[in-house]
């Protein structure tokens, strides 16, 4: 399924090579998938002698799954088809620190009207949350960005509109597995994904695995300390890279630069001088934060991905600057940093998280 969905359209003989199974058991495997309707024949390919191959691709209107994300001011959800296209999407927003029945609300609207675009079309539902998550249990340790979440069994909350069966994922993981699936780490075994939005996080990829040890504490790098004595963090911490370059944090500094007050990062002027130097500190300090990943794990490929990839162009000097004052240079040099071309990210992920349940085999295969 995998060589069908990086390869389409595709006849049994390439899967074959690039598989290294036999003929028989391709042809064999296919019929299966004909027969369930995930795949269809998509015309010929003429080889220049003998008959033409029969074309593979899977059906892109039949069998498609829902990825749900919060975030510390929206919910966001995606219909995607086997491929990762989407098919449809939602969002509503809420106000930061919103009450835990708002953003419960807000979920189970998203959900329902997204179940009903797929109608009998749904094939598996998943939901990305920012914040210590029990992934067996479903239920928030702690959200910094979502407090009104914490302790809550978001299992038992929301299995009337999601299911029973629905996946979870952890906000930065979600947003990983979204560039190991559609995006920049398609082809790269081992990277870090960095969500920098309304709060920062790290989803760390290794053999084509979501780094998920530690019992949820993973990828906590918004709450690494870059300024002794600094700001106050939401967590309760001072000088956390969160409290510089979060969402709320930047609009709290631009809106004392720039001539007339914003509402979000959209509506900024990447002309405007006084914003160009908010944008380039902000990127500076990202970096700096960063040289220590870059120290400790240094992984071929860091993909940034949030709203802040808005001003890339602005932003990614001011990384660059921090990377090579932090980071020792026999790792920088093997780090490429790159931001995501990827929109709504997180749900995406929650989407892949659903669609690892058709293409990988626990154990034995991470695609």
């Amino acid at each position: 399924m995998n060589v069908i969905r990086l390869h389409s359209p595709v006849p049994r003989a390439d899967i074959a090579d690039l598989t290294s199974l036999d003929r028989k058991s391709v042809t064999n495997l296919v019929n299966e998938l004909l027969a369930e309707g995930l795949v269809l024949e998509a015309g010929k390919r003429s080889t220049g002698k003998g008959r033409p191959l029969t074309l593979l691709e899977f059906d892109r209107t039949g069998h498609w799954t829902l990825g749900i994300a919060l975030s510390g001011n929206d919910v966001v959800g995606e219909l995607v088809d086997l491929y990762g296209n989407c098919v449809a999407m939602e969002r509503i927003a809420y106000p930061l620190g919103a009450a835990r029945a708002d953003v419960l609300g807000a979920t189970r609207e998203v959900a329902r009207r997204l179940k009903t675009s797929a109608g009998d079309r749904l094939g598996g539902t998943a939901l990305a949350v920012p914040g210590i998550l029990d992934l067996n249990t479903g239920v928030m340790r702690h959200s910094v960005n979502l407090p009104s979440l914490d302790g809550v069994d978001l299992r038992s909350e929301l299995q009337d509109t999601l299911g029973s069966n629905f996946a979870f994922e952890e906000s930065s993981r979600a947003k990983a597995l979204a560039e190991k699936w559609f995006g920049l780490a398609k082809c790269e075994p081992d990277f870090v994904c960095i969500d920098v939005g309304p709060g920062v996080g790290a989803g760390i990829v290794q053999g084509r695995r979501v780094f998920s040890h530690g019992l949820g504490y993973v990828g906590e790098i918004g709450h690494v300390i870059i300024e002794r004595d600094g700001r106050l963090c939401r967590c309760g911490h001072r000088g956390c890279l969160e409290a510089y370059v979060s969402d709320e944090a930047l609009l709290r500094e631009l809106n004392g630069q720039a001539p007339s007050r914003e509402e979000g990062l959209e509506g900024l002027d990447p002309g405007n001088e006084s914003i160009q130097r908010v944008l380039a500190r902000a990127g500076y300090r990202l970096g700096f934060a960063l040289s220590y990943l870059v120290n400790i794990v240094c992984p071929p490929l860091i993909v940034i991905n949030g709203g802040l990839m808005r001003f890339r162009e602005q932003v990614l000097p001011g990384i660059q600057r921090g990377l090579q004052e932090g980071a020792l240079p026999e790792c920088l040099e093997r780090t490429r940093v790159a931001a995501s071309p990827l929109v709504h990210a997180a749900a995406l992920g929650a989407a892949a998280c659903a669609l690892s349940r058709l293409f990988e085999i626990e154990g034995h295969l991470y695609v």
